[in-house]
Formats: structure tokens, sequence, C-alpha cells
């Protein structure tokens, strides 16, 4: 993976979860779940991600933006893999949660 450097290139990745928190957030309207409470729930688990991403992103945190891409991934993951999946998942946001939550 390739570190922000720039603040332009901070920009672009601050732009990019803004984008998939509110990606996520339409896909929570009424009427837009495939499969009721597991498709909210999917889309909630990514906005969790992206805007904690996002707070990564404001801070420059190099690391936690990369626990993100982990946490994310696994996002797609609980969708295959089920509730082991979805464990995998709660363990990197906890972990990413943390990370963020330390000053710089």
């Amino acid at each position: 993976q390739k570190a922000p450097k720039t603040d332009e290139d901070w920009a672009k990745v601050r732009a990019g979860e803004a984008t998939l928190v509110e990606s996520a957030n339409l896909l929570m309207l009424p009427g837009r779940a495939r499969d009721g409470v597991k498709w909210h729930a999917a889309a909630k688990r990514m906005s969790d991600a992206a805007q904690i991403a996002l707070a990564a992103a404001e801070k420059k945190d190099v690391t936690a933006l990369f626990v993100h891409v982990e946490a994310r991934d696994l996002v797609g993951a609980t969708r295959v893999a089920g509730e082991r999946g979805l464990a995998d998942y709660r363990r990197a946001h906890a972990r990413l949660e943390e990370h963020v939550k330390k000053p710089l």
C-alpha cells in the first residue's frame, strides 16, 4: 500500500472515506436493503469503519489508516464468512478505534 505523503494525498484519502461514509448511509435508507437486517448491519459496519478512517486521515495517521483497510476488507468477509468473519471484523475494528483515540 502506498502511504499518503502530501496534503493533496491526504485530501484524496479524506474525500474517499467521506464518500464511503455517505455511500453506506445511502445503503441504509428504507427500501434499499436486499436482505433486511443483514444488509443494514453490513452497511453500518462499512460506515463505522470509514468514519474511523476519516478520523485517521484528519490526524494524518498512516498506521490507523492501514489498519482501517484491514477492517474495511473484513466487512466484505462477514458477508462470506458469517459469524467468524464478523468476529474478525470486530477485533480489527476495536484495534483501529484504540489506535485512533491515541493523541499524536
